[in-house]
């Protein structure tokens, strides 16, 4: 059975607007500002996401910011070019210098999370990111999120509310021994590794899923026997098994389809729980290479957590979405 569940992260989608005067004032770069003095474009953000519990002080991201006259974008003017917006502690954030609303502007702001990735937004909001490295695992795994807050109104100034969303799925995997492995059979992990993009280039239309793109040496070998945990004497109870997580918390991938060329490997050892010098001991070692095609998902998506169970019997090997 499939079950995907989604790990975006909850943000402030709505935020309190400012009062302001009736009457109006001029500001530094033309246009109005409300009579009690111009307002400051400040940014609010999601309290926790995927890869962290909350953002930490340090944390950035980076916005991309236009204002025009209208919605349709009429004498669109920049405000915000790949500006870093850090984190300094708890929910408080800040740019170098300072941008102000304009009264009867609309502006549109788009963002990207983290700033050391090689993007670009264009006028229309559309995100390019260009050679995009999820290959680091575990602790090392770099999430992607992208957000944007269009249609602002400059009459009515309020802190910008980033609602972000992930542009990569969350992989694990399990090992469970069949239901009718008899009590006392015990399964060691020794290495798993599995084959998939680790690297492509990303472009997301405002509003519309993501397309990625991949070349030929983009393909990497995900090798997890240092990283793997709850690996060891995974014990048949005798009745109904079940499946233990043995990959890092943190297998961020890129989204992609599911091919042959898709694989896992894993070198484990079985069992039947009895000394070694016992004469009814029996003890495999067994190398196989699974195809995640096996499991009937045509691909990943972004914002989803999946996890392939292998379930290991006495005569094979299989896999399965848990």
């Amino acid at each position: 059975m499939t079950n995907k569940t989604s790990f975006l992260a909850a943000s402030l989608s709505s935020l309190l607007a400012l009062a302001l005067g009736a009457c109006t004032s001029e500001v530094a770069d033309g246009g109005n500002a409300p009579a009690d003095g111009p307002v400051p474009i400040s940014f609010q953000t999601p309290e926790t996401r995927a890869a962290k519990d909350g953002f930490d002080a340090g944390d950035a991201f980076s916005v991309w910011g236009w204002y025009a006259d209208d919605a349709a974008g009429t004498n669109s003017r920049q405000v915000f070019d790949a500006e870093k917006v850090t984190n300094g502690g708890g929910n408080l954030w800040s740019y170098d210098g300072t941008q102000y609303w304009i009264a009867g502007k609309t502006y549109d702001f788009y963002a990207v999370y983290p700033t050391d990735v090689n993007a670009q937004v264009s006028r229309n909001g559309t995100i390019t990111i260009e050679n995009f490295d999820a290959s680091q695992t575990g602790a090392d795994a770099v999430d992607l999120m992208t957000a944007s807050a269009t249609e602002m109104n400059g009459d009515s100034p309020q802190m910008v509310g980033l609602r972000f969303g992930h542009e990569l799925t969350r992989i694990a995997f399990a090992v469970k021994m069949s239901d009718d492995m008899p009590v006392g059979y015990k399964v060691n992990v020794h290495t798993l590794s599995f084959v998939a993009y680790g690297r492509g280039d990303m472009e997301r239309a405002n509003g519309v899923e993501a397309q990625w793109v991949f070349e030929d040496n983009d393909w990497k070998n995900f090798q997890l026997d240092d990283k793997l945990q709850n690996n060891a004497d995974i014990t048949a109870t005798g009745t109904s098994n079940n499946a233990v997580v043995i990959t890092p918390a943190d297998l961020l991938m890129i989204p992609q389809t599911i091919s042959q060329q898709h694989k896992v490997r894993m070198n484990y050892t079985l069992d039947n729980g009895k000394p070694a010098d016992d004469p009814a001991y029996q003890y495999i070692n067994n190398t196989i290479d699974i195809p995640l095609t096996n499991a009937s998902l045509p691909s990943w998506q972004a914002g989803e957590a999946l996890t392939y169970t292998i379930i290991i019997s006495r005569q094979n090997v299989t896999v399965v979405l848990s």
